[in-house]
């Protein structure tokens, strides 16, 4: 079995998180830090230089401010997704299925604010005797599975995810006729 991720992939996912809340901190307490030095000196000072450290202590406020946004609406939320997943994967129940490989859809698609592609197998199937086909999730930054169209897989999911696949059997390889094909 071929597992995509491992406990060196979780650990450094919650490190990049606890990261980010460091950096977040050390910039809160600076900026604080800095208003609150910006409001002494404003008091303590003459009528000229009020508006001039007003006007600063409002523009260092709305940096900050935007700082934050980004922090928490694109790195924050992006990291914590991907760490929720992760061990979520360690935790969660397994699904684990069979299928026959047809293909990759490269197409980025986001799921639980994870950004991923798809693997797409055949499965068993219905009622009308037509086969099931199955789209896999794999994270964006794991590599593709090194199969070929026709190899019969065995795979464990989680949520939809991709977590361990093995090649069952492999597919022959086609040959090519050199006549016309009619």
């Amino acid at each position: 079995m071929i597992d995509l991720f491992s406990e060196k992939d979780v650990a450094s996912a919650a490190a990049a998180k606890r990261r980010i809340l460091y950096v977040l901190l050390a910039v809160t307490v600076f900026a604080v830090a800095l208003n609150v030095f910006l409001f002494v000196i404003r008091d303590t000072s003459q009528n000229d230089i009020d508006i001039l450290m007003l006007m600063l202590n409002i523009f260092l406020t709305t940096l900050y401010f935007f700082f934050l946004f980004f922090t928490f609406a694109i790195k924050y939320r992006l990291t914590n997704n991907y760490s929720k997943l992760l061990s979520s994967m360690k935790f969660g129940l397994l699904d684990e299925r069979e299928g026959e490989f047809i293909g990759f859809d490269e197409t980025l698609q986001t799921k639980d604010g994870v950004d991923s592609y798809a693997m797409m197998t055949l499965e068993g199937y219905d009622k009308r005797g037509i086969r099931s086909e199955r789209r896999i999730l794999i994270e964006k930054t794991c590599l593709c599975p090194e199969v070929t169209e026709g190899d019969r897989l065995r795979y464990y999911t989680h949520a939809g995810f991709l977590v361990r696949y093995e090649v069952a059997v492999k597919a022959k390889p086609r040959e090519v006729s050199e006549g016309n094909n009619l």
